[in-house]
């Protein structure tokens, strides 16, 4: 089912203002075995050799499409990660996930297959969306292009669980990792370090308080999205790495454990 995801840009000069505002409302979201209200979230961002995905969102297309695998706070070979394909029409998401041991990662990118499954928790579908990601990762020639890693704290609504706020801040990045960099800090350099974003994901509409407490601080939404921001902050240094050939050869070495 897809949902609608709105974006924000604040100084974090207003995080604690607008926190206030909306704690009456909201409480923690610990999905996935989180026990606190801020965890690190790891994502590599796949494109193609001529960054399809990036421009795509540069241009404006209102159909667009992400490609990347996630993972939350510390290595762990044996924790759990994802690889997931979000689609985006307009202000609307959709998403398939894989869930995969770690350690399973570099034999599910050469086989297909995993050495140990796992419990879905509900994901449905797993089969058609290994086919979905590995249709793409072969047919494109996907190579691994940024590392993107934040703090997140998340919240639902108290009065609605299908409401959920995210607060992602510190944002920072690193080009053409490897796989095994998903749960490295090295080399990281920050994107943003002095804002933060605001997500609201939701199905139908904002809720009037929601609407009220963001008409105050004069927020104001935006097409964001957090690898293109990555990109532009960091690939001024050496352009030459961008192109089509280097990002392909990149991709034949990336998976190395």
């Amino acid at each position: 089912m897809s949902r609608l995801e709105y974006k924000y840009l604040f100084h974090n000069s207003i995080f604690d203002r607008l926190k206030s505002k909306l704690d009456f409302f909201i409480i923690p979201d610990y999905y996935g075995g989180h026990r606190r209200e801020e965890y690190i979230v790891r994502s590599i961002y796949y494109d193609t050799p001529f960054l399809e995905y990036y421009y795509r969102k540069e241009a404006g297309f209102i159909i667009r499409k992400k490609i990347r695998l996630r993972g939350y706070d510390d290595y762990n070979p044996e924790k759990i990660v994802f690889f997931e394909i979000k689609r985006k029409l307009n202000d609307r998401i959709f998403k398939e996930r894989i869930p995969l041991i770690f350690s399973d990662v570099k034999n599910f990118l050469d086989t297909g297959n995993v050495t140990k499954n796992i419990e879905t928790n509900g994901i449905l579908n797993i089969e058609k969306a290994k086919n979905h990601f590995l249709f793409h990762y072969y047919r494109k020639s996907l190579a691994p292009i940024a590392l993107v890693v934040y703090d997140r704290e998340a919240y639902f609504s108290k009065f609605d669980k299908s409401l959920r706020i995210t607060f992602d801040k510190n944002l920072r990045a690193k080009l053409f990792p490897v796989v095994n960099e998903l749960f490295s800090d090295s080399d990281l350099e920050f994107v943003m370090k002095n804002y933060f974003i605001l997500e609201v994901k939701f199905y139908n509409s904002l809720p009037e308080y929601l609407v009220k407490i963001l008409g105050e601080i004069s927020a104001t939404r935006l097409a964001l999205s957090k690898y293109v921001m990555s990109i532009d902050k960091l690939k001024g240094k050496d352009k030459l790495l961008f192109l089509p050939e280097k990002i392909i050869n990149h991709g034949r070495i990336a998976c190395r454990f």
